[in-house]
């Protein structure tokens, strides 16, 4: 089958193969894919060798780091009972010092702490006893943390190092497969999968950080509120006390005091949470408190300002337990979030190590295709133009009328023995000798009838005339063929005498050759 290509004609002869793909390097597409493994054959043998040496330090490291959290674990535990037993044995100590020093200062207790000395004695070193075990139990568990963490270090550097490699051969992979790659409709459908499942990935990750980012804000919120109920608190027991005539003007600065705080506290909570619903669609709308409104003053004659306090602090009690359940719920949609986005994530990897594994099957086929013979690839040729052919000339623009002096050099030219017009000229002939045809046609006579200015008789390089009818142009054969160097060289080797008829005239000086 012949395809018309950019002026050129590219012949196309497919055979499938396993993936798909051609037994021979018959198209261009295929050619430059193999062409471009074929350069870079070591270099991908080469992160092959590397990343098999370094595979295993990502599930290595999450190993380490499993180890080392459950470690940190044990160690805060272990401390809090080493605590907790230090606390017993000093208080066993210091119950014997006292019955010793109680036993010493009245007579009557002597007998009575004889007979608990052992018993406490032995209270003591139990407490002891109990307390060096944990000890002993908690640097066991330090050294096994400090151990941990000393081979997390190089595992990590592995890690990284795996991470580098792999990032490596996908740029490789991603230099000969990325977008369409014609034979291969396997690893085109693995890579639009692993396409698609990256795109679900971010997608999911953007949500799991839009909902991160609100529940911390949902959270700070929660804690300034609770700290203006705080506050508020505070201002209610002040107002009490003045409620009672008690506290004087000291009592009312405080009120004062706690009532600003508390007011600049709620509007704080208010300004986090509406930050938060900007980040997040799913958080509701709260009503705003009488808190964060104004800020509640008391007036000169005002002895229902305690009531009006209570109620405030009523009001915003349920404004805090409705914010409590927003954060509870942004956390759950935060929890889902992370699973989805852990769900994605394997799924991406899993098409990608499908895909790099199709990747690489078709990798090494071709290079060992390549080696075999299978697959020839011409290094010394331009591999866009193997296969291809020129294209047949248009019949649509009009053919130029050749000049006298291209005929008479056409005449020598086909004396001299003929040949491939293309060689002497660069094409320029294979233009023009088509409209010669189309000449002779208009003539009655044929070729004869042509007049010396249209076609002449004697070559113009030459010191004689010559006829296009002489039995010099006998020699011309469909099987010969003379270069264009040949053409020149052999002219330039029969030196010309001037003739008689032409008294002594000289020869015109040779054309530059056609480039």
């Amino acid at each position: 089958m012949a395809v018309y290509i950019g002026g050129m004609i590219h012949k196309n002869y497919l055979s499938s193969g396993p993936y798909g793909k051609p037994l021979h390097a018959t198209t261009m597409s295929d050619k430059l894919i193999a062409k471009v493994i074929v350069e870079n054959a070591s270099r991908h043998t080469k992160l092959l060798n590397a990343i098999a040496e370094v595979e295993n330090s990502p599930r290595q490291l999450a190993e380490i780091c499993s180890t080392i959290s459950e470690l940190q674990e044990q160690v805060e535990e272990c401390e809090a009972r080493v605590e907790k037993l230090h606390e017993k044995t000093t208080e066993e100590r210091a119950r014997a010092d006292n019955n010793e020093k109680f036993g010493s200062s009245f007579k009557f207790w002597k007998g009575k702490s004889k007979s608990s000395d052992s018993a406490q004695k032995r209270s003591i070193a139990d407490a002891l006893q109990e307390e060096m075990r944990e000890r002993d139990k908690l640097a066991g568990l330090q050294r096994a943390l400090s151990s941990a963490q000393s081979q997390k270090t190089p595992i990590a550097a592995r890690a990284k190092e795996y991470e580098d490699l792999d990032a490596q051969l996908d740029a490789l992979y991603g230099l000969v497969f990325s977008g369409p790659t014609p034979g291969y409709p396997e690893e085109d459908a693995l890579e639009q999968q692993v396409a698609a499942a990256r795109l679900v990935h971010h997608r999911a990750q953007t949500d799991l950080d839009g909902e991160s980012q609100t529940l911390e804000l949902l959270v700070k919120a929660e804690r300034t509120m609770r700290e203006a109920q705080s506050k508020l608190k505070d201002g209610i027991y002040w107002a009490t006390a003045l409620a009672m005539l008690a506290g004087g003007r000291s009592a009312e600065v405080k009120e004062s005091s706690a009532l600003r705080s508390a007011h600049a506290l709620a509007r704080k909570a208010e300004l986090e949470y509406n930050e938060g619903r900007q980040r997040s669609s799913n958080v509701k709308l709260l009503d705003r408190s009488k808190l964060a409104k104004e800020l509640p003053q008391r007036k000169e004659v005002d002895p229902n300002f305690h009531e009006e306090l209570k109620k405030i602090s009523i009001e915003l009690t349920e404004t805090q337990n409705l914010l409590t359940t927003e954060r509870k719920a942004c956390a759950a949609r935060t929890t889902h979030a992370n699973m989805v986005v852990t769900q994605a994530e394997q799924t991406m990897n899993d098409y990608r190590k499908e895909l790099n594994t199709v990747r690489r099957a078709i990798f090494e086929d071709i290079v060992t295709k390549v080696n075999n013979g299978e697959f020839r690839i011409n290094d010394d040729e331009d591999p866009e133009a193997d296969g291809l052919e020129d294209a047949p000339p248009s019949y649509d623009s009009p053919n130029p009328q050749p000049s006298s002096v291209d005929l008479a050099k056409y005449v020598q030219y086909m004396a001299l023995g003929g040949g491939d017009l293309s060689n002497l000229t660069g094409g320029q002939f294979q233009r023009n000798m088509g409209s010669i045809g189309a000449m002779s046609s208009y003539s009655d006579g044929g070729v004869n009838n042509y007049s010396a200015d249209s076609y002449l008789h004697h070559d113009p390089y030459a010191d004689e005339p010559m006829s296009p009818l002489s039995p010099a142009t006998s020699i011309m054969s469909g099987s010969t063929s003379m270069s264009r160097d040949a053409f020149w060289r052999g002219s330039m080797t029969t030196p010309s005498t001037p003739s008689s008829s032409t008294g002594g005239r000289r020869p015109l000086p040779r054309p530059p050759q056609d480039r």
